[in-house]
């Protein structure tokens, strides 16, 4: 696992810069990005672990695995450590359910959790060498079926239904087919990648304080959407000189944060030309635990992009042609696996991530009225902070920001009200599994 950091990190901004321009490409510039990572360098390895000969040294200097593993870059140690990488990600921890088990956590809570799910669908007698299907599966995660693309479907029956099966919370409207090419008559593989988390927030934001406010749109106008709001302590940095503010907001227990860098000199557009992984980890750096008041849009968002497109763009060619070297996979040397589909999303509401199916009003609807909530220990607990914040509030001096009177002295403003980056990041390991930019409710 501790030798995964510097490739995802290194991937992290590759893979954001190739769907930003794969979504700006289809949609315009007025489009939300939202991909994983780790997801992507899930693949690549699954097509590292695949190919030989040019297409596998292509692989290897983006990924840095020889540099990685002092030149020893065996099959078996980067599989060892992605199964470490899946286990720390996916699964809640043990000791976590046995806690809550015990009274010891909220049982209430949802932990941070990663959920990934690759699906290869793989023409039948094809040649795949069944080792390589058991090593992905074990260690990749990546499970598989045989599916016949010379049907007139051309398997997207199964493909839809797989999609149906595993999407749960998420709109399969928003989901396109993939594109496949019906006059190609060699043996294919195409795979389907769906990423998404959930997770409770550490201290839930009040759905009483939630209100329909305006979303600054690059263009001038504005739209009127649901904004939660919370006055806590988060890490916190403001960069005058840059024009940036950053935040972090604890997910339960601390096992992630939600990362919002969000331009305010700057439309963001313009501002990303200038944004790097050096930016991001000097805003990181410099962070510091300060009473915020943070207003935050319910966010509802999902991307979906074809797998040869994002990942040429990322840098990977040379395996995606139909004639590459992939004897370590099959001995086929026609073969096609540039065909399938990426799809990542994010939730945001009062709850944290993912966590109750619901999804936020569309923007200039009026929502309807929330549930009356059960009064709990946790909810107690909260509401007695937020009365100890309003007290601070109307205790203190008048506050310096005259547009908001109700800030309390000292107390910075994190009013997310236009176009910011977004990251998710895993906070035992400091990866980052999502990265994207929010721009449009």
């Amino acid at each position: 696992m501790e030798q995964l950091r510097r490739p995802l990190d290194h991937m992290a901004q590759k893979f954001f810069w190739a769907a930003n321009t794969v979504l700006n490409e289809s949609q315009g510039n007025n489009s939300n990005v939202i991909v994983s990572p780790f997801a992507g360098t899930v693949l690549a390895t699954m097509w590292y672990l695949a190919a030989n000969g040019k297409a596998e040294r292509q692989l290897d200097q983006l990924l840095g695995y020889q540099a990685l593993f002092e030149g020893r870059a065996e099959p078996k140690n980067i599989q060892m450590a992605f199964r470490e990488a899946l286990k720390t990600f996916c699964r809640t921890s043990s000791n976590d359910s046995e806690e809550a088990r015990n009274g010891h956590l909220d049982a209430s809570a949802t932990p941070f959790q990663l959920i990934l799910r690759n699906h290869l669908f793989i023409q039948p007698n094809s040649g795949v060498k069944a080792q390589f299907i058991e090593t992905v599966r074990k260690y990749l995660s990546v499970d598989s079926e045989e599916v016949d693309f010379f049907q007139r479907s051309c398997g997207r029956k199964e493909m839809t239904k797989w999609l149906t099966e595993q999407a749960g919370a998420l709109d399969l409207t928003k989901i396109p087919p993939v594109a496949m090419d019906g006059l190609f008559e060699g043996n294919r593989m195409t795979t389907m990648s769906l990423a998404y988390y959930r997770g409770s927030w550490e201290i839930p934001f009040d759905p009483a304080l939630t209100s329909r406010q305006p979303f600054h749109l690059e263009d001038g106008t504005t739209k009127d959407v649901e904004m939660m709001t919370l006055t806590e302590k988060f890490p916190f940095y403001e960069d005058e000189a840059g024009g940036l503010l950053y935040i972090e907001i604890p997910y339960y227990r601390n096992g992630g944060s939600l990362v919002l860098t969000m331009p305010v000199k700057k439309g963001i557009s313009v501002q990303m030309q200038h944004m790097d992984q050096k930016t991001f980890t000097n805003l990181h750096m410099r962070k510091r635990m300060k009473l915020t008041k943070l207003t935050l849009p319910k966010i509802n968002a999902q991307c979906s992009f074809e797998l040869e497109r994002l990942f040429h763009l990322v840098g990977i060619r040379e395996v995606i042609h139909d004639q590459s070297d992939l004897s370590h996979m099959t001995e086929d040397p026609l073969f096609r696996l540039s065909e399938g589909l990426v799809t990542c999303a994010i939730q945001i509401d009062e709850s944290g991530s993912f966590i109750n199916g619901q999804q936020p009003s569309p923007p200039d609807e009026k929502p309807p009225p929330p549930p009356p909530v059960e009064p709990t220990k946790a909810w107690t607990a909260v509401f007695t902070k937020i009365a100890a914040v309003s007290a601070l509030s109307a205790a203190a001096k008048p506050s310096a920001n005259k547009s908001d009177p109700a800030v309390p002295a000292g107390c910075a403003v994190f009013n997310a009200n236009r176009p910011f980056f977004i990251g998710v990041r895993h906070n035992k390991t400091s990866a980052l599994l999502f990265a994207g930019s929010y721009v449009s409710p």
